[in-house]
């Protein structure tokens, strides 16, 4: 969802959808996943690889 708001923004109309998805991997090191329940929200998931920033640098 992040890749698609910045593809969506002037600034990152000209990157290509696969450039951007590698900028927002070398850039975040946690994800959380949050979902609304009965007017609250509840943490869902977290994804943490810390392999990953090496694996798609070298890219």
């Amino acid at each position: 969802q992040m890749a698609l708001m910045v593809k969506a923004s002037p600034e990152g109309a000209g990157l290509a959808f696969n450039e951007i998805k590698r900028l927002l991997m070398l850039t975040i090191d946690v994800i959380v996943h949050i979902q609304a329940h009965a007017g609250r929200r509840q943490i869902t998931g977290i994804d943490f690889d810390p392999q990953r920033r090496r694996r798609v640098a070298a890219d």
